[in-house]
Protein backbone atom coordinates (compact mmCIF):
# COMPACT_ATOMS: atom_id res chain seq x y z
CA UNK A 1 0.00 0.00 0.00
CA UNK A 2 0.83 3.58 -0.62
CA UNK A 3 1.45 5.58 2.66
CA UNK A 4 2.56 9.03 3.23
CA UNK A 5 3.39 10.12 7.26
CA UNK A 6 2.70 13.88 7.65
CA UNK A 7 5.18 14.89 9.96
CA UNK A 8 8.54 13.66 9.97
CA UNK A 9 9.90 14.40 13.70
CA UNK A 10 10.31 10.99 16.22
CA UNK A 11 7.33 9.18 16.01
CA UNK A 12 6.46 10.19 12.29
CA UNK A 13 10.21 8.46 11.72
CA UNK A 14 9.83 5.46 13.84
CA UNK A 15 6.12 4.66 12.19
CA UNK A 16 7.48 5.41 8.43
CA UNK A 17 10.09 2.79 9.27
CA UNK A 18 7.16 0.05 10.41
CA UNK A 19 5.72 0.84 7.65
CA UNK A 20 8.31 0.27 5.41
CA UNK A 21 9.28 -2.73 7.25
CA UNK A 22 5.49 -4.32 6.25
CA UNK A 23 6.26 -3.53 2.56
CA UNK A 24 4.57 -0.51 2.45
CA UNK A 25 5.38 2.24 -0.49
CA UNK A 26 6.52 5.41 2.29
CA UNK A 27 6.47 8.94 1.42
CA UNK A 28 7.36 11.53 4.36
CA UNK A 29 6.32 15.13 4.08
CA UNK A 30 7.79 17.57 6.46
CA UNK A 31 7.69 21.48 5.93
CA UNK A 32 11.70 21.60 6.56
CA UNK A 33 13.69 21.50 3.25
CA UNK A 34 17.16 20.59 5.20
CA UNK A 35 15.29 17.89 7.15
CA UNK A 36 13.99 16.30 4.24
CA UNK A 37 17.43 16.56 2.67
CA UNK A 38 19.13 14.83 5.78
CA UNK A 39 16.20 11.86 5.70
CA UNK A 40 16.94 11.29 1.97
CA UNK A 41 20.99 11.68 1.89
CA UNK A 42 21.92 10.24 5.56
CA UNK A 43 18.81 8.34 6.59
CA UNK A 44 18.24 10.02 9.50
CA UNK A 45 15.50 11.66 11.68
CA UNK A 46 16.71 14.76 13.68
CA UNK A 47 15.00 14.30 16.56
CA UNK A 48 16.37 11.03 17.26
CA UNK A 49 19.55 11.86 16.79
CA UNK A 50 19.42 15.08 19.26
CA UNK A 51 18.79 12.05 21.77
CA UNK A 52 21.91 9.95 20.34
CA UNK A 53 19.74 6.87 19.22
CA UNK A 54 21.61 5.18 16.77
CA UNK A 55 19.25 4.50 13.63
CA UNK A 56 19.26 4.25 9.93
CA UNK A 57 16.21 4.63 8.25
CA UNK A 58 15.12 2.48 4.76
CA UNK A 59 16.57 3.39 1.72
CA UNK A 60 12.77 2.94 0.36
CA UNK A 61 11.52 6.14 2.62
CA UNK A 62 11.36 9.06 1.14
CA UNK A 63 11.14 12.67 2.29
CA UNK A 64 9.40 15.62 0.76
CA UNK A 65 9.00 19.18 2.28
CA UNK A 66 6.38 19.51 -0.98
CA UNK A 67 2.61 18.99 0.34
CA UNK A 68 1.55 18.22 -2.78
CA UNK A 69 3.30 15.63 -3.74
CA UNK A 70 2.99 13.71 -0.15
CA UNK A 71 -0.92 14.28 -0.17
CA UNK A 72 -1.00 12.79 -3.83
CA UNK A 73 0.98 9.98 -3.07
CA UNK A 74 -1.00 8.45 -0.54
CA UNK A 75 -3.64 5.77 -0.32
CA UNK A 76 -3.78 6.45 3.63
CA UNK A 77 -2.84 9.33 5.24
CA UNK A 78 -1.02 8.87 8.80
CA UNK A 79 -1.34 12.26 10.45
CA UNK A 80 1.86 12.42 13.10
CA UNK A 81 2.40 16.40 13.87
CA UNK A 82 1.51 18.02 17.76
CA UNK A 83 -1.89 18.02 18.86
CA UNK A 84 -1.72 22.35 18.56
CA UNK A 85 -0.56 22.26 15.09
CA UNK A 86 -3.14 19.09 13.63
CA UNK A 87 -6.06 21.45 12.54
CA UNK A 88 -3.77 24.43 10.70
CA UNK A 89 -1.98 21.12 8.68
CA UNK A 90 -5.22 19.45 8.14
CA UNK A 91 -6.00 22.80 6.49
CA UNK A 92 -3.23 22.89 4.13
CA UNK A 93 -3.66 18.78 3.49
CA UNK A 94 -7.27 19.40 2.10
CA UNK A 95 -6.12 21.82 -0.34
CA UNK A 96 -3.59 19.21 -2.27
CA UNK A 97 -6.73 16.34 -2.00
CA UNK A 98 -8.26 15.56 -5.16
CA UNK A 99 -9.99 12.21 -3.66
CA UNK A 100 -11.05 10.65 -0.48
CA UNK A 101 -8.84 8.59 1.78
CA UNK A 102 -8.28 6.87 5.04
CA UNK A 103 -6.56 9.10 7.49
CA UNK A 104 -4.87 7.97 10.55
CA UNK A 105 -4.03 9.72 13.53
CA UNK A 106 -0.85 9.02 15.50
CA UNK A 107 -1.19 12.28 17.28
CA UNK A 108 -2.24 12.19 21.04
CA UNK A 109 -4.29 15.30 22.22
CA UNK A 110 -7.31 17.30 22.70
CA UNK A 111 -8.30 20.42 21.09
CA UNK A 112 -8.84 22.92 23.71
CA UNK A 113 -12.28 25.11 23.77
CA UNK A 114 -13.58 22.46 21.43
CA UNK A 115 -12.76 19.04 23.59
CA UNK A 116 -12.00 17.22 19.72
CA UNK A 117 -10.07 14.26 19.99
CA UNK A 118 -7.50 14.08 17.04
CA UNK A 119 -9.37 12.30 14.93
CA UNK A 120 -12.54 14.06 15.46
CA UNK A 121 -10.26 17.24 13.66
CA UNK A 122 -9.30 15.77 10.98
CA UNK A 123 -13.09 14.96 10.32
CA UNK A 124 -14.38 18.04 10.79
CA UNK A 125 -11.54 19.63 8.53
CA UNK A 126 -11.31 16.91 5.84
CA UNK A 127 -15.34 16.25 6.00
CA UNK A 128 -17.04 13.00 4.47
CA UNK A 129 -16.24 14.41 0.93
CA UNK A 130 -12.45 13.94 1.20
CA UNK A 131 -11.78 11.06 4.76
CA UNK A 132 -12.86 8.02 4.28
CA UNK A 133 -12.31 7.31 7.95
CA UNK A 134 -9.95 8.62 10.66
CA UNK A 135 -8.21 5.90 13.02
CA UNK A 136 -7.27 6.51 15.74
CA UNK A 137 -3.27 4.64 16.68
CA UNK A 138 -2.28 4.96 20.06
CA UNK A 139 -0.46 2.74 22.92
CA UNK A 140 2.42 2.87 25.08
CA UNK A 141 5.05 3.24 22.42
CA UNK A 142 8.53 5.37 22.88
CA UNK A 143 9.66 6.01 19.30
CA UNK A 144 13.30 5.39 20.80
CA UNK A 145 12.41 1.72 21.03
CA UNK A 146 10.49 1.54 17.61
CA UNK A 147 13.19 2.31 15.55
CA UNK A 148 15.03 0.13 17.38
CA UNK A 149 12.63 -2.31 16.51
CA UNK A 150 11.86 -3.20 20.35
CA UNK A 151 8.64 -5.54 21.14
CA UNK A 152 5.48 -2.95 20.91
CA UNK A 153 2.39 -3.22 20.86
CA UNK A 154 -0.56 -0.63 20.38
CA UNK A 155 -4.10 -0.38 19.40
CA UNK A 156 -5.67 0.82 16.03
CA UNK A 157 -9.85 2.32 17.11
CA UNK A 158 -12.62 3.30 15.34
CA UNK A 159 -16.13 2.83 15.51
CA UNK A 160 -16.57 0.66 12.73
CA UNK A 161 -14.22 -2.49 13.05
CA UNK A 162 -13.92 -2.66 9.57
CA UNK A 163 -11.72 0.29 9.80
CA UNK A 164 -9.63 -0.62 12.73
CA UNK A 165 -8.61 -4.27 11.14
CA UNK A 166 -7.14 -2.49 8.21
CA UNK A 167 -5.51 -0.16 9.85
CA UNK A 168 -4.10 -3.02 12.08
CA UNK A 169 -3.36 -4.89 8.85
CA UNK A 170 -1.08 -2.00 7.66
CA UNK A 171 1.32 -1.81 10.94
CA UNK A 172 0.99 -5.27 12.56
CA UNK A 173 3.99 -7.42 11.59
CA UNK A 174 5.05 -11.12 13.16
CA UNK A 175 8.24 -9.61 14.59
CA UNK A 176 8.06 -6.70 16.94
CA UNK A 177 5.15 -4.63 16.33
CA UNK A 178 1.28 -5.76 17.52
CA UNK A 179 -1.53 -3.93 16.93
CA UNK A 180 -4.65 -4.64 18.41
CA UNK A 181 -7.91 -3.49 16.91
CA UNK A 182 -10.81 -1.29 19.22
CA UNK A 183 -14.21 0.24 18.43
CA UNK A 184 -13.74 2.79 21.16
CA UNK A 185 -11.99 5.33 19.88
CA UNK A 186 -13.16 8.03 22.42
CA UNK A 187 -11.40 5.82 24.94
CA UNK A 188 -8.53 4.96 22.84
CA UNK A 189 -7.50 9.01 22.26
CA UNK A 190 -9.05 10.20 25.70
CA UNK A 191 -6.03 7.81 27.12
CA UNK A 192 -3.27 8.94 25.10
CA UNK A 193 -4.01 12.27 25.51
CA UNK A 194 -4.61 12.13 29.65
CA UNK A 195 -1.63 9.97 30.49
CA UNK A 196 0.58 12.77 29.67
CA UNK A 197 -0.59 14.63 32.29
CA UNK A 198 -0.12 12.17 34.74
CA UNK A 199 3.53 11.44 33.07
CA UNK A 200 4.65 15.07 34.22
CA UNK A 201 3.62 14.80 37.72
CA UNK A 202 5.57 11.75 37.45
CA UNK A 203 8.53 13.09 36.53
CA UNK A 204 7.79 15.37 38.99
CA UNK A 205 7.96 12.91 41.98
CA UNK A 206 10.94 11.35 40.61
CA UNK A 207 12.53 15.16 40.92
CA UNK A 208 11.97 14.77 44.51
CA UNK A 209 12.52 11.32 45.00
CA UNK A 210 10.14 10.44 46.58
CA UNK A 211 9.85 6.66 46.10
CA UNK A 212 8.61 3.68 44.52
CA UNK A 213 5.74 4.16 46.85
CA UNK A 214 4.45 7.48 45.25
CA UNK A 215 4.91 6.19 42.04
CA UNK A 216 2.70 3.28 42.44
CA UNK A 217 0.20 5.79 44.18
CA UNK A 218 0.05 8.46 41.34
CA UNK A 219 -0.13 5.96 38.48
CA UNK A 220 -3.34 4.35 40.19
CA UNK A 221 -4.84 7.22 41.21
CA UNK A 222 -4.02 8.56 37.68
CA UNK A 223 -5.49 6.01 36.12
CA UNK A 224 -8.90 6.28 38.33
CA UNK A 225 -8.78 9.99 36.98
CA UNK A 226 -8.75 9.20 33.29
CA UNK A 227 -11.52 6.64 33.38
CA UNK A 228 -13.73 8.96 34.92
CA UNK A 229 -12.97 11.71 32.68
CA UNK A 230 -13.50 9.13 29.66
CA UNK A 231 -16.72 7.26 31.13
CA UNK A 232 -18.24 10.89 31.54
CA UNK A 233 -17.21 11.18 27.81
CA UNK A 234 -19.12 8.16 26.46
CA UNK A 235 -15.74 6.37 26.41
CA UNK A 236 -16.03 2.54 27.54
CA UNK A 237 -14.31 1.49 30.74
CA UNK A 238 -12.19 -1.37 29.67
CA UNK A 239 -10.63 0.73 27.19
CA UNK A 240 -8.96 2.01 30.37
CA UNK A 241 -7.28 -0.98 31.54
CA UNK A 242 -6.15 -2.15 28.17
CA UNK A 243 -2.66 -0.66 26.16
CA UNK A 244 -4.35 2.94 25.11
CA UNK A 245 -5.08 3.63 29.16
CA UNK A 246 -2.99 1.83 31.58
CA UNK A 247 -0.09 0.22 29.44
CA UNK A 248 0.63 3.90 28.01
CA UNK A 249 0.20 5.25 31.54
CA UNK A 250 2.82 3.09 32.92
CA UNK A 251 5.64 3.46 29.62
CA UNK A 252 5.22 7.12 30.19
CA UNK A 253 5.21 7.34 34.03
CA UNK A 254 8.13 5.26 34.23
CA UNK A 255 10.38 5.94 31.27
CA UNK A 256 13.42 8.35 31.04
CA UNK A 257 12.26 8.90 27.31
CA UNK A 258 9.18 10.08 28.18
CA UNK A 259 9.19 14.42 27.18
CA UNK A 260 6.44 14.82 29.25
CA UNK A 261 8.46 12.54 32.02
CA UNK A 262 10.73 14.94 31.52
CA UNK A 263 9.58 18.01 31.47
CA UNK A 264 7.94 16.88 35.17
CA UNK A 265 11.57 17.09 36.36
CA UNK A 266 12.11 20.33 34.68
CA UNK A 267 9.04 22.12 36.24
CA UNK A 268 10.31 20.50 39.97
CA UNK A 269 13.71 22.91 39.42
CA UNK A 270 11.61 25.74 39.21
CA UNK A 271 10.88 25.86 35.15
CA UNK A 272 8.21 27.78 33.43
CA UNK A 273 6.09 25.33 31.12
CA UNK A 274 7.49 27.51 28.40
CA UNK A 275 11.58 27.20 29.68
CA UNK A 276 10.12 23.79 29.29
CA UNK A 277 9.84 23.37 26.05
CA UNK A 278 12.70 26.10 25.57
CA UNK A 279 14.93 23.97 27.06
CA UNK A 280 13.87 20.73 25.53
CA UNK A 281 12.91 22.10 22.04
CA UNK A 282 10.56 19.72 22.36
CA UNK A 283 6.53 20.09 22.45
CA UNK A 284 5.43 18.93 25.34
CA UNK A 285 1.49 17.26 24.93
CA UNK A 286 0.86 17.49 28.86
CA UNK A 287 1.15 21.28 28.63
CA UNK A 288 -1.64 21.33 26.02
CA UNK A 289 -3.56 18.14 27.21
CA UNK A 290 -4.31 19.83 30.65
CA UNK A 291 -5.59 22.86 29.23
CA UNK A 292 -8.41 21.03 27.66
CA UNK A 293 -8.72 18.36 30.18
CA UNK A 294 -9.47 20.78 32.96
CA UNK A 295 -12.61 22.27 30.88
CA UNK A 296 -14.20 18.85 30.51
CA UNK A 297 -13.38 18.06 34.42
CA UNK A 298 -15.50 21.31 35.07
CA UNK A 299 -18.14 20.57 32.56
CA UNK A 300 -18.58 17.08 33.50
CA UNK A 301 -18.13 17.78 37.43
CA UNK A 302 -15.35 14.76 37.52
CA UNK A 303 -13.07 14.16 40.99
CA UNK A 304 -9.70 15.22 39.40
CA UNK A 305 -7.61 16.09 41.99
CA UNK A 306 -4.13 15.52 40.20
CA UNK A 307 -4.86 17.41 37.18
CA UNK A 308 -6.46 19.96 38.97
CA UNK A 309 -2.92 20.96 40.74
CA UNK A 310 -1.03 20.39 37.46
CA UNK A 311 -3.65 23.03 35.62
CA UNK A 312 -2.85 25.30 39.04
CA UNK A 313 0.80 24.85 38.83
CA UNK A 314 0.82 25.42 35.33
CA UNK A 315 -1.13 28.85 35.61
CA UNK A 316 1.01 29.91 37.84
CA UNK A 317 -1.33 30.24 40.93
CA UNK A 318 0.52 27.59 43.17
CA UNK A 319 4.61 26.30 43.64
CA UNK A 320 5.45 22.34 43.20
CA UNK A 321 5.86 22.39 46.74
CA UNK A 322 2.18 23.41 47.49
CA UNK A 323 0.91 21.55 44.73
CA UNK A 324 2.71 17.82 46.28
CA UNK A 325 0.70 19.42 50.17
CA UNK A 326 -2.39 19.45 48.64
CA UNK A 327 -2.44 16.81 47.29
CA UNK A 328 -2.06 15.34 51.08
CA UNK A 329 -4.54 18.04 52.39
CA UNK A 330 -7.59 16.70 51.04
CA UNK A 331 -10.09 15.33 53.04
CA UNK A 332 -10.11 11.10 53.78
CA UNK A 333 -12.72 9.55 51.18
CA UNK A 334 -13.17 5.76 50.38
CA UNK A 335 -11.12 4.71 47.47
CA UNK A 336 -13.64 4.53 44.74
CA UNK A 337 -15.35 7.96 45.62
CA UNK A 338 -16.73 9.69 42.01
CA UNK A 339 -16.88 13.43 43.99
Amino acid sequence: MKVTVIGAGAWGGALAQVLCDNGHDVVVWTHDVEHARQINEQRQIVALTKKEIEHTLSERIVATSDLAIAVEHGCYLLFVVPSFALRSVAIEVAKHMTKPKICISATKGIEKNTHLLMTEVIEDVLTENLCIAAVALSGPSHAEEVIQRKITAIVAAHEKNEYAVLVQGLFNNDTYFRVYANTDRKGVELGGALKNIIAIISGMLSAYDLGDNAKAALITRGLFEMTKIGVASGAREQTFSGLAGLGDLIATTTSVHSRNFQAGILLAKGLSAEEVEISTQATVEGFYAVKAAIEIVNEKQVYAPLIVLLYELLENKITPAIMLERLFQREMKDEFTLM
